[in-house]
């Protein structure tokens, strides 16, 4: 009887090492292909045309479907206007927001948004972003018109948002807010936003 001998493939490390490393989609697609090529050259039977078991890439597709909808920008992009009355502008502000270069954006930052306590959240909210507001105060400001800041952030960029200071004196406004998005690059944890 003789037993069918199986070759073995090597692989050396420097070839693995840049498996690992390789960041880009395309890269690790070159590398797999010289592996698979290695591998069809010495022992054939051994590359299978599909995957097998009943949860061969499952976990994979979930993984991909849960993230799909996600924003990734490594930079967050974002639009600041001057509404001089969110009210009457929201219209302009809706259109602008489903405009093919815009509907990814990650912030709309809206200065001079005339907000006062009367108005509800409802009559100036864009769907799929989240509203942080601040109102007129006449006791803070001494001014009954003007000023205000209003902030839309994206739910698909970030639902993990902060206000950490907000101040109105009646020369200068300020809000700080901190945002953690679903993805950040590496280096960065959050995003600071000062208005």
């Amino acid at each position: 009887m003789s037993h069918s001998t199986r070759q073995l493939v090597k692989i050396d490390s420097r070839t693995l090492r840049d498996i690992n490393k390789a960041t880009r989609t395309y890269q690790k697609t070159a590398w797999k292909g010289k592996y698979r090529g290695l591998v069809k050259a010495s022992a054939p039977e051994l590359l299978l045309s599909k995957r097998r078991g009943k949860r061969a890439g499952t976990r994979h597709r979930e993984r991909q479907l849960k993230w799909q909808y996600k924003l990734k920008p490594s930079l967050p992009s974002i639009y600041l206007t001057n509404a001089r009355s969110i009210v009457k502008n929201y219209d302009h502000l809706e259109a602008v927001s489903h405009h093919q270069l815009l509907t990814n954006c990650c912030i709309y930052a809206v200065t001079q948004s005339w907000l006062t306590p009367n108005i509800a959240d409802s009559q100036i909210q864009l769907t799929g972003y989240t509203v942080i507001r601040t109102d007129r105060n006449f006791d803070q400001s001494s001014k009954t018109k003007g000023g205000v800041m209003l902030l839309y952030i994206n739910n698909r960029w970030a639902k993990s948002i902060k206000v950490i200071l907000h101040h109105i004196y009646p020369l200068l406004e300020t809000m700080s807010i901190v945002i953690r998005p679903f993805w950040t690059p590496r280096a960065l944890c959050c995003y600071w936003c000062m208005q």
